[in-house]
């Protein structure tokens, strides 16, 4: 999938219906709420390993496609220090297409 609203069209075509009120961009609230029992949620498996190994988060294993994420790094450039500009040179050079 080219971005999430590709998903939410397969979900659409799959006669599913979801009543999604939210859209999170930080999974760490996403699986607040999930562990709340506000839903359910996606995101990467390394954030939710420890809580899928106590099983209080489950799996569910799918067969398509993971969208892919667009980000944006926000900085204020008269509050940067070394370590930030180090930071954001380092993902200049390891992230492709930065524009």
């Amino acid at each position: 999938f080219p971005d999430i609203d590709a998903l939410d069209e397969l979900i659409k075509s799959s006669k599913i219906k979801i009543n999604n009120n939210y859209r999170i961009y930080n999974f760490e609230l996403t699986k607040k709420l999930v562990l709340k029992e506000f839903g359910v949620g996606w995101g990467p498996r390394a954030c939710i390993k420890d809580e899928l190994e106590m099983k209080k988060l489950y799996e569910i294993s799918l067969e398509i496609p993971v969208p892919s994420t667009k980000f944006s790094i926000t900085y204020n450039k008269k509050a940067l220090n070394n370590t930030s500009i180090n930071f954001l040179n380092f993902i200049k050079e390891k992230v492709k297409n930065i524009e």
